[in-house]
């Protein structure tokens, strides 16, 4: 079942872009750009990007994909959006202008320091938590002339924050970062031989990844498989049995199971609501630079 919200909307360095794509959808109606942070960035950063509206959109549906965002709008301020557990249906009203970073999975929670399974499926004000130098940055995200000027602003600060909270982590959190990343490639079945590797139990590596992630870890593979699916689906055409076998399903009718629970209707009714997994994550989190179109 997919939930329903309203949307109303340091690093001293400069950002390198290296590629962008921009797509437009819903007739028109909704303008997304996304870009790659700068190289030394991308352990912690997956991608900044910037929703624009010329008209209001009640069903904008965004797809579970293990990540955490951090977003910006000058109605709401920085906010939080942490790991989402299902698909979630925003309304945006016209006019609306929203910048956002999406991290790596577990690198929000190396950085704020906290159970991150707390922030599942929710939404918060980060500058309330976070304090003056949060304050700072929506004064200069605010002063922002143009999308690609506050999507420049947000990844150069949180950039520099990861990269602090990632020298002063434990070694363990950080190994377990790593094999968040790994999992990507795994099977569920080899769940627990990456536990192992961790030098985890397969109980304390559930633990710690729904900790530093937001979801257990055969969740989060589920999640990332469905993603991964969606990805060759929607920009490359792929039928969806062959998508689902790339993705990693064992069949279509496992892929079918997945996909409805994660997004709430089937993949030929997704496909017909016009469906598009272009906007908010338009890659999954593994997916190659060289994919870009």
């Amino acid at each position: 079942m997919r939930r329903r919200r309203n949307w109303r909307s340091g690093c001293d360095t400069t950002m390198t872009i290296e590629a962008e794509v921009g797509a437009r959808g819903r007739g028109d109606a909704v303008a997304y750009h996304e870009q790659l942070p700068a190289v030394g960035a991308r352990p912690w950063l997956h991608r900044a990007w910037s929703v624009q509206t010329l008209a209001a959109v009640d069903d904008f549906i965004v797809v579970p994909d293990g990540c955490v965002d951090v977003l910006f709008s000058p109605q709401t301020g920085l906010q939080l959006v942490g790991t989402m557990s299902v698909a979630q249906t925003f309304a945006l009203p016209a006019a609306a202008a929203v910048t956002g970073v999406r991290l790596r999975p577990g690198a929000a929670a190396l950085w704020l320091r906290c159970d991150l399974s707390e922030l599942t499926d929710r939404q918060v004000d980060l500058a309330a938590v976070l304090g003056r130098s949060l304050r700072r940055l929506e004064a200069r995200m605010l002063e922002a002339s143009t999308a690609a000027e506050r999507r420049a602003l947000l990844s150069v600060a949180l950039s520099g924050w990861l990269s602090a909270a990632w020298d002063g982590g434990r070694p363990q959190d950080r190994g377990l970062l790593r094999a968040l990343a790994a999992m990507d490639h795994l099977g569920a079945e080899r769940v627990d031989e990456l536990a192992a590797q961790c030098g985890l139990s397969p109980r304390q590596f559930q633990r710690r990844c729904l900790a530093l992630a937001g979801l257990p870890p055969k969740r989060l593979l589920r999640v990332r498989r469905v993603l991964r699916a969606l990805w060759q689906h929607a920009r490359h055409g792929t039928g969806w049995a062959s998508a689902a076998a790339e993705a990693g399903f064992a069949d279509q009718a496992h892929f079918s199971r997945d996909f409805t629970r994660l997004i709430g209707c089937s993949p030929g009714r997704y496909a017909q609501r016009g469906g598009d997994v272009r906007f908010v994550q338009a890659r999954p989190a593994n997916a190659p630079v060289e994919c870009d179109p």
